[in-house]
């Protein structure tokens, strides 16, 4: 029973959470850094797993909303290692979200990793678990970022009354 209570709390706190992130229009772009040395295709295609996270945490508000942020997520890191019999592929993002007068409101880096024992590991599935990362990585970034926009939005409209 209390279990079911806590869950009901914390289902509760996420609803009230993503409503005040509601009365904001979110823009999301999704990128790769030229350090990682991917090709054009590869590129697009990690950008799309970055940006479709992003897009499913933070759906359209339209146009009539309160305030507008950009959420700039770039991909940093991808790298593939072999660790005491483990192969890991590790994924870090970084993100900035700016608001509608284009102050940076944060910064952020998140990193998440696919662990696959070595006996195991397929080459020809490895694009499979560098997304897998991916995902993972840009997922840990959705809760700091709802909280930073709740601020945001909410001292923007502190400033909007007081004017």
């Amino acid at each position: 029973m209390r279990k079911l209570a806590a869950i009901l709390v914390l289902l509760a706190s996420a609803g009230a959470a993503g409503a005040a992130v509601q009365a904001s229009t979110v823009d999301v772009t999704a990128a790769c850094a030229n350090a990682l040395r991917l090709d054009a295709i590869t590129r697009k295609a990690h950008a799309d797993v970055i940006r479709n996270v992003l897009v499913d945490a933070f759906p359209a508000r339209g146009a009539a909303s309160a305030t507008r942020f950009a959420i700039d997520v770039s991909l940093v890191e991808l790298e593939v290692t072999t660790v005491r019999g483990q192969v890991e592929i590790r994924a870090q993002v970084r993100a900035v979200v700016s608001d509608d007068q284009r102050r940076i409101v944060w910064l952020g880096t998140c990193g998440a990793k696919v662990q696959i024992p070595a006996r195991w590991f397929r080459s020809d599935q490895l694009v499979k678990y560098q997304r897998e990362a991916i995902d993972a990585a840009t997922a840990q970034l959705v809760r700091p970022l709802r909280a930073e926009l709740r601020r945001a939005s909410d001292s923007s409209a502190r400033r909007v009354a007081a004017s």
